[in-house]
């Protein structure tokens, strides 16, 4: 569902199947009780609010003027606040997908964060991560003020930039160097990303 660049009222309890883009929409707010199976998009309207019971397959607030995220907010697919206004996470936040906070004002990891994909928390101020803090797939810490990571952290694979970090042995570690840090690394090895690592080492 696609809605162009005009005024618009969404009634409440909506049910989109697929996505819902509002950008550069004049829409001021969401209403209640609205589920999107697909991705929302916020970029360029006057939202700055998110209902507390909204139910979304995916959410980017990217160039949107939303500064928090409601309390038990669940997002079935990638949450990207990729330069966005969110400076705070409420506490119990789940994301299915992929978290993206690279650019972001946030400071703190909330606790209870679980995040079934990647958390990338790339060029923020975070110093530290949350005990129970769980991540399926990536963490990615480069250029960020990470330092230190707590014990009882649950990641799939830790990025950080050489020399970054103080860390148990157990965790598992790739060091990358500034200019491969920009390079996203392959989840599960397959042979043509087996081949691909193996050509970036070596350039």
């Amino acid at each position: 569902m696609i809605i162009p660049g005009t005024n618009i009222e969404i009634p409440d309890s909506l049910m989109v199947h697929g996505d819902l883009d509002l950008c550069n929409t004049k829409a001021k707010s969401l209403p209640a009780g609205l589920t999107i199976t697909g991705n929302l998009y916020l970029h360029g309207t006057e939202i700055t609010v998110l209902p507390t019971d909204l139910t979304v397959g995916g959410l980017h607030l990217y160039g949107s003027m939303v500064t928090t995220l409601s309390a038990g907010l669940t997002v079935g697919g990638d949450l990207n606040l990729y330069g966005s206004m969110v400076t705070t996470l409420s506490a119990g936040l789940t994301v299915d997908g992929d978290l993206y906070l690279a650019g972001t004002g946030v400071t703190d990891l909330p606790p209870g964060l679980t995040v079934g994909g990647d958390l990338d928390f790339s060029l923020t101020r975070i110093k530290t991560t949350p005990g129970d803090l769980t991540v399926s797939g990536g963490l990615y810490l480069m250029e960020s003020n990470v330092t230190v990571l707590c014990d009882g952290l649950e990641v799939g694979i830790l990025i950080a930039s050489a020399g970054q970090l103080i860390v148990s042995a157990e965790l598992q570690i790739v060091l990358v160097t500034q200019r491969k840090s920009m390079l996203r690394l392959f989840r599960k090895p397959t042979a043509k990303s087996m081949l691909l690592h193996k050509m970036l080492w070596e350039l």
